[in-house]
């Protein structure tokens, strides 16, 4: 087995090694010693701090110089002159001294900008300059020796506590300074330097230091053999991490303005592509039309570039007022102001110098304020620490400051890189621009795409919860996934697994008087009729929507029955084409399945053609934020108010019927408010007290005097209106509803409606389709919908439902509204309910009011009661009248007759 043990040492064999890392380290070392020269030459500040630098530098060398010259002498070239070789040995050693001491000074003067020396550096300076004048003198004036037996003991004595010395000239400033570090005294950029230059170039290198002189302290006995004297392998080894440790520190440590060198910090922790992703910021800018997007827009822009945290990330728009803030905010917005108001001036040192940096960055201010201590950078400083701020950047338009970003204090740990300011200047002069560009165009305009875009996010988000409600209708059927298969033959239904039995409680053959069977024996007749496939969607006691499909059969008076719980499909397969535009299926299936839809259709129960697409454009219009023009017959007006209020999910309706034209401005002071000029009083206006909580209905817009009209053309554009005979802005979410027996065009030309109203009512009209122009089928589709409406026991269906005939004469009657239609159908529906005297029926009594089980039981059994003498018998005592059983029954007089002298039951006279 191999022991790294024996091939360490190989590796870093004795001079080899030791001479390459040693001429590697030198150059490294004069490189930077030759870049601080020419740094120091530009500037005229921070010359001490330069010359401590290369006096450290210039130590460092010499060592190195000195080992080179002498590995060199005895492994290569041995005719080199021991006195030569002596001679730079002795030279290292008095810069050594003087190293360390330079060191010292130069970490306590870039801590604590000291320009004088206190007492103990002069006593450490008076030490220094004994020791190096020492052994400067034993170079230049005592070098005729021939060995090193020959040097003087207090010079080998010398040596031995040098290496002590310059731990205890080094250590405590050490300490000292990361204790400054911690307490954060110091500016950020000057502890990130101080931290690279202490942690990885001067504590590793005294560790290494001691490690040379005393290696056995820190290697474990069997690493002995690598440290043996003679083989240089630790001295190899930490030559290769200082220079390693060196270089890569230096280079870091000029990233971060070393010494003030640089004007910023140069160093970027990430990649460079703000090409890529300024694109789509500059496509998002293009598509701004408001103020209030540039928020979102700057605070997406430094969280995806920079890494700021998106919430601390503030744009302000002077002059804007569209934005509310929070006291916090308020107290910003008032010190920058203040700031902005006394210093940001073309003639003031502050107004200077952020117009020629166009951003103040903290941590760059104090760096530079450490060392050269202007007031304009004082005042700076002091203001981004009264707003609590890391950076503060102003937004210019022709020496205006029209805006600015503020960056919160710690909102990212790294610092700001010389590319990333240059990013955000960019960033800002492409946002001043926006800016000005928004302000110069058409405040109304604005206003205008403003209150649409309100409108469309309104109707999207409640088109997205009618959609998430019929999903949701659905997924509660979903579970309940049942497919009932029923046979019908030789005029019988057979229920043909478990599902049907489940899903049809009831036995369809001998309850004919149930709801559902008539629907089963429609499905049966039309299959066996048409000869083909038949479905119809109704409703079962529960309320839950059902299917019933018939499929015909190759045998006669055979049809194959299905029953099941509808899906999307089925419900808008049902009636999409009878809408005139198919794209609106959407709309269909939140009518079917919703709770708004439901409301609608209690209204208007019918399911034709213009009903259907009514129905849809009445939903449309509730979902819709936008105002509504209702034109429809009065006694419907109404209900179908209720029916936007409800869906809009607002909590009060106000309505306002107008029924004369408008006096003494009372409407307008009742909508829009009014401030008494002597400020005596002040009248609150119904669109400030309902902001948001409200429906107001208006009852013949027409009779609104052309002031008034103003007025709410005036909200109805752009979300906000003015008191009225008053300079007051008040932004109102309440919806408005107006209506109108009247022809617009004729109200425009008598000269009873503005034609700036009409334009934002024309915007969402809704018309109710002419009864008397819908189709007899439509009609009689409606009337039978309204009948199932009115009788509340769906047993007496048979018994009370209206007749072909009947419902022609209803339509003869050529009612105008859907409410004088239902009445109509109710008043018939009542006369059906009352016996030839005109008293209340008997069936009335004893079936609605005291619920009898019995004659619900002969009702649901239709005419199979009839072969029940039982059930029979108990129908004559109660009714002693066979018209009024066959009508319970659903049956022919005769069937009656036929069965009563058949069990001996006489009518009486």
């Amino acid at each position: 087995m191999i022991n790294f043990t024996d091939i360490i040492p190989q590796i870093f064999k004795t001079h080899n090694i030791l001479l390459i890392t040693e001429i590697i380290t030198v150059i490294v070392k004069f490189f930077l010693m030759i870049k601080l020269i020419q740094y120091g030459r530009k500037t005229t500040s921070h010359k001490k701090l330069l010359y401590y630098l290369i006096l450290v530098l210039i130590g460092e060398c010499l060592c190195d110089i000195a080992w080179i010259l002498h590995i060199t002498k005895y492994y290569y070239v041995p005719l080199i002159p021991f006195e030569l070789d002596i001679c730079i040995i002795r030279i290292s050693w008095a810069f050594c001294i003087i190293e360390y001491f330079a060191l010292s000074l130069f970490i306590k003067t870039i801590t604590k900008c000291e320009r004088q020396l206190n007492f103990i550096d002069r006593i450490l300076l008076i030490i220094n300059i004994i020791g190096a004048g020492y052994y400067l003198y034993l170079a230049l004036f005592n070098y005729n020796i021939t060995s090193h037996h020959e040097r003087p003991l207090l010079e080998m004595l010398g040596m031995k506590f040098i290496t002590l010395y310059m731990f205890i000239v080094i250590i405590p400033t050490i300490y000292f300074t990361l204790k400054t570090i911690k307490k954060n005294n110091l500016p950020k950029i000057l502890q990130d330097q101080l931290k690279i230059f202490l942690y990885y170039i001067v504590i590793p290198k005294l560790i290494l230091e001691f490690f040379n002189q005393n290696p056995s302290i820190f290697l474990w006995p069997f690493f002995n053999p690598i440290v043996t004297p003679g083989n240089y392998t630790s001295l190899s080894i930490s030559t290769i991490l200082m220079a390693y440790a060196i270089y890569f520190s230096a280079k870091r440590m000029m990233g971060l303005r070393f010494l003030n060198f640089a004007p910023h910090v140069e160093t970027s922790q990430q990649p460079f592509n703000f090409i890529n992703d300024f694109k789509l910021i500059l496509e998002q800018l293009g598509l701004v039309i408001d103020l209030s997007e540039l928020k979102h827009i700057t605070r997406q822009f430094f969280a995806n570039d920079f890494n700021v945290s998106a919430n601390k990330v503030n744009l302000y728009i002077r002059s804007s007022n569209k934005d509310e803030i929070n006291e916090e905010e308020q107290y910003i917005v008032q010190k920058t102001e203040k700031f902005i108001t006394s210093h940001i001036k073309e003639t003031t040192s502050v107004g200077i110098l952020l117009r020629h940096s166009k951003i103040l960055i903290k941590d760059e201010l104090e760096f530079t304020y450490f060392y050269e201590n202007k007031p304009d950078y004082k005042i700076a400083i002091d203001f981004l620490k009264e707003i609590n701020a890391d950076i503060f950047i102003p937004i210019f338009e022709k020496q205006t400051v029209t805006g600015y970003i503020i960056i919160d204090k710690e909102a990212r740990k790294q610092l700001y890189t010389a590319i990333e300011r240059d990013e955000m200047l960019v960033f800002v002069s492409y946002l001043g621009n926006i800016i000005n560009l928004l302000r110069q165009r058409n405040l109304d305009t604005l206003l205008i795409q403003e209150k649409e875009l309100k409108e469309e996010l309104y109707i999207k988000h409640q088109e997205i919860n009618q959609y998430k409600e019929s999903i949701r209708s659905f997924l509660r059927t979903s579970q309940e996934r049942k497919i009932g298969i029923i046979f019908y033959k030789n005029k019988r239904f057979v229920f043909g697994n478990q599902a049907a039995r489940e899903l049809i409680p009831f036995n369809i053959n001998h309850d004919e008087g149930h709801p559902l069977s008539k629907y089963f024996r429609d499905v049966v007749h039309h299959v066996q009729q048409y000869k083909s496939a038949q479905s119809i969607i109704t409703r079962n006691v529960e309320g839950k929507k059902l299917v019933i499909a018939g499929i015909p059969s190759l045998e006669d008076n055979y049809t194959l029955i299905t029953v099941y719980y509808p899906e999307i499909t089925d419900i808008i397969k049902q009636q999409i084409d009878l809408l005139k535009n198919p794209s609106e299926w959407d709309y269909l299936l939140y009518l079917e399945t919703t709770p708004s839809g439901q409301l609608i259709n209690q209204l208007i129960p019918g399911s034709g053609e213009h009903l259907l697409n009514f129905k849809i454009d009445l939903l449309k219009t509730a979902l819709h934020k936008k105002t509504p023009l209702l034109m429809m017959p009065q006694k419907d007006l109404l209900p179908t108010v209720e029916i936007i209020h409800k869906i809009g999910l607002k909590q009060t309706l106000h309505i306002i019927k107008l029924i004369t034209p408008e006096k003494n401005n009372d409407i307008a002071i009742k909508l829009f408010g009014f401030d008494d000029p002597l400020k005596i009083s002040r009248h609150e206006s119904l669109l400030e007290k309902y902001t948001t909580s409200a429906t107001i209905y208006i009852e013949n817009i027409e009779f609104l005097n052309l002031e008034t009209q103003l007025y709410l053309a005036e909200f109805l554009r752009y979300g906000f209106f003015h008191v009225y005979k008053g300079d007051r802005k008040i932004t109102s979410s309440a919806r408005i509803v107006c209506s109108t027996q009247k022809n617009i065009e004729y109200l425009i030309a008598q000269g009873q409606l503005l034609p700036v109203l009409c334009n934002e009512l024309n915007k969402m009209t809704l018309t109710f389709p002419s009864l008397h122009q819908l189709p007899t089928q439509e009609l009689h589709d409606l009337a039978d919908k309204y009948a199932e409406q009115t009788i509340p026991e769906k047993t007496l269906s048979p018994l009370l439902q209206l007749n072909a005939k009947e419902k022609d004469i209803i339509i003869s009657q050529n009612p105008t509204s859907l409410y004088e239609f239902k009445e109509r159908i109710n008043t018939v529906l009542a006369a059906k309910n009352h016996d030839k005297k005109g008293n209340q029926a008997i069936l009335h009594n004893h079936i609605m009011t005291h619920n009898d089980p019995q004659l619900l039981e002969a009702t649901r059994r239709g005419k199979y009661a009839l072969k029940d003498p039982h059930i029979m018998s108990y129908l004559w005592n109660t009714f002693k009248n066979q018209t009024k059983i066959a009508m319970l029954l659903g049956v022919n007089r005769s069937s009656v007759n036929r069965r009563c002298k058949e069990y001996n039951l006489t009518e009486e006279e």
